[in-house]
């Protein structure tokens, strides 16, 4: 499914997840690598992220700026898991 170009706030689709992945990789590994073993960095590539995101974008809204994708929330039943801003 192709996304809307648009701004504002909308249901994630699989089109998303490579543009997610890239802003989920970015902001994780400026905010919460320090605080992790070096394995767990290494880890966290941007496959993982890709991974991640396939499971998540069923549960998952992105905010849309000019066409980009600037932030991503995902949940499981009620709960947030992520909050993710560039």
């Amino acid at each position: 499914m192709k996304r809307a170009s648009n701004s504002g706030i909308r249901r994630a689709v699989e089109a998303d997840i490579p543009e997610i992945a890239r802003l989920y990789h970015s902001a994780w590994h400026e905010t919460q690598a320090r605080f992790m073993p070096r394995e767990e960095i290494v880890r966290r590539d941007l496959a993982f992220f890709t991974g991640r995101m396939s499971t998540l974008v069923s549960c998952c809204l992105v905010a849309v700026q000019q066409d980009s994708i600037v932030a991503f929330s995902a949940w499981t039943g009620t709960l947030i898991g992520q909050i993710w801003v560039a």
